[in-house]
């Protein structure tokens, strides 16, 4: 009996073994087959007997109809990783493969619900990022904030404020400490993504993670990948857009406003109300010239001293800002009978179900076909006009 056409089989089955950050001979010793038979089925020359099909996608982790369906359209999108060192290549595989997972679920459910338009400040950077001083940075920042209605204050919730205006947002665990988020333009959808690791506890340095891929994504949207690639220019896009975030999250005058002096006692009061790390205030300061070097390396070392290296006072306390766009739409199209039964709704997704209630910071097992569907709140529905194409599928009009 033919599974599917082996060179769909193939490519889905060197995604899941990526997604999953293992190599051939981890699926050697997994599956009991020879490495050169894997190689086949990757390369889509043979397509694996149904016992050997029923023990990948045990190993895997993904149902038949995952490896069945052909891959969407690629692209030669940049993904803005925080670090390129060797280490962490296999988590980097890992995490893009990931989250095109998430853009293919997107693709999907645009068919049947809007998604918030796209409203990004559009900046004039110059095609020499050498030439963007610090105080350029410290400018667009202040733009992005005025695009935005943020005034001077604390940003309540920057997850939120990013869904509301289009991006992508979704949190996944990497399997790597050293990797704490990355960004991805999509072109062919004309909207950004932001993917944050989901094994950080830490309100504040996660909402400085997300700030930092804000950065990428206004910075250096229009950076070609040879350029991102190279470890020279790397570390320049990384400083920009570090600071960038410390820019955006407190703006050079609330810092000058709010802090009387530079301490670790200070900057722990600053924290409850700003949702930033210590640390990150103390970059802050020595970014703004409020302390020297020499200054910076005594707070840095008295932070160490206190165990806050790793995790800081109130990081248990303040709740890690939580994707809810992805979460809501799929909770409306289920109440909407857009998908009558989660079953429906698991054969149009073709991932397993606990990838999609991660990626859509869905309540682990809500998506388990054999436990009863929990209800939820109604969402208001908005007007929007009808599609034009009947292949465009059934629009439901979502409000988020």
């Amino acid at each position: 009996m033919k599974l599917g056409t082996p060179g769909f089989i193939g490519a889905r089955l060197r995604e899941a073994r990526e997604a999953r950050g293992l190599s051939t001979v981890d699926l050697e010793r997994l599956l009991g087959v020879s490495r050169q038979s894997i190689s086949q089925y990757e390369l889509g020359r043979q397509s694996p007997q149904p016992e050997v099909m029923d023990r990948l996608c045990e190993v895997l982790r993904q149902p038949r109809r995952f490896f069945t369906r052909p891959l969407p359209l690629k692209e030669n999108s940049t993904y803005y990783f925080r670090s390129l060192a060797s280490a962490t290549k296999k988590a980097r595989l890992s995490a893009s493969t990931v989250a095109g997972w998430v853009v293919e679920m997107v693709d999907i459910l645009e068919r049947h619900v809007e998604l918030p338009q796209l409203r990004m400040p559009q900046f004039n950077i110059p095609a020499n990022l050498y030439q963007v001083s610090e105080e350029d940075i410290e400018d667009l920042a202040l733009e992005a904030r005025k695009f935005w209605n943020l005034g001077l204050g604390p940003i309540s919730d920057l997850v939120l404020l990013l869904e509301n205006n289009g991006v992508i947002v979704s949190r996944f665990p990497f399997g790597s400490p050293a990797l704490d988020g990355f960004s991805v333009w999509v072109q062919r959808q004309g909207r950004p993504y932001v993917v944050l690791n989901d094994e950080k506890l830490s309100a504040s340095r996660s909402r400085f993670d997300a700030a930092h891929e804000l950065g990428h994504l206004l910075l250096h949207g229009q950076v070609e990948t040879a350029f991102h690639n190279r470890s020279e220019h790397h570390k320049l896009l990384e400083a920009q857009a570090h600071h960038f975030a410390g820019a955006f999250l407190f703006p050079r005058s609330a810092f000058v406003d709010e802090v009387f002096e530079c301490s670790l006692t200070e900057f722990m009061q600053l924290k409850k109300r700003w949702k930033l790390s210590v640390g990150m205030m103390i970059m802050r300061a020595l970014h703004l010239g409020c302390i020297n070097e020499n200054d910076a390396e005594m707070l840095w070392r008295a932070r160490s001293k206190k165990g806050w290296k790793r995790r800081e006072p109130l990081d248990d306390q303040i709740p890690v800002e939580t994707p809810r766009l992805l979460k809501r739409v799929i909770e409306f199209l289920l109440k909407a009978k857009v998908y009558q039964t989660i079953e429906d709704l698991l054969m149009a997704l073709p991932f397993h179900r606990h990838d999609i209630e991660v990626l859509a910071a869905l309540p682990p097992e809500v998506l388990n076909p054999d436990l009863p569907l929990a209800p939820v709140t109604p969402i208001r529905p908005r007007k929007v006009e009808s599609p034009t194409e009947p292949s465009a599928g059934h629009v439901v009009p979502f409000k988020r």
